[in-house]
């Protein structure tokens, strides 16, 4: 009788064993680690893109301001084409990163006696730039702003 009940008892043990196999089962909890890191993982990546981008804007806007004042050191009064604020801003526009912001504002000044050879022009340039980290976050614009000077030689 000991014998017929060894094969029934080693049966029973691993039709157990493997019942307890099913339990600890694993096989959806990738995917529940997956929901829950995802959204993490995009909201760093599109915050990482949009610093990017304000970063590029922000290079340009020193490039801008720096292209203007070269062009407003060499038309003082007595050049053929003096700079104005309005020569300033067709200087100063196609250089500015316009996404997703679609102004800025710039303004022209001189020290001193003004637009006089030896006088020194500045100029200033700003842009409200709003990051899109997440679309339904509310995040303040941020105002990005360069100024440059430089002396008046012709």
């Amino acid at each position: 009788m000991s014998q017929l009940l060894t094969p029934a008892l080693r049966l029973m043990r691993a039709w157990r064993n493997r019942s307890a196999d099913r339990l600890r089962d694993d096989s959806g909890q990738s995917m529940v680690e997956l929901g829950l890191v995802l959204p993490m993982f995009f909201a760093m990546a599109f915050g990482f893109i949009n610093i990017c981008m304000a970063m590029f804007g922000l290079c340009n806007l020193s490039f801008a301001c720096q292209h203007a004042v070269r062009y407003a050191c060499l038309h003082s009064s007595t050049s053929l084409s003096p700079a104005s604020q309005s020569t300033i801003d067709t200087q100063v526009a196609p250089f500015i990163f316009k996404y997703p912001s679609n102004t800025h504002s710039d303004t022209l000044s001189y020290a001193g006696s003004g637009n006089v050879v030896g006088g020194t022009a500045t100029v200033a340039v700003s842009i409200t730039y709003s990051l899109m980290v997440l679309p339904f976050a509310k995040i303040p614009a941020v105002t990005l702003s360069s100024s440059a000077s430089g002396t008046i030689i012709q």
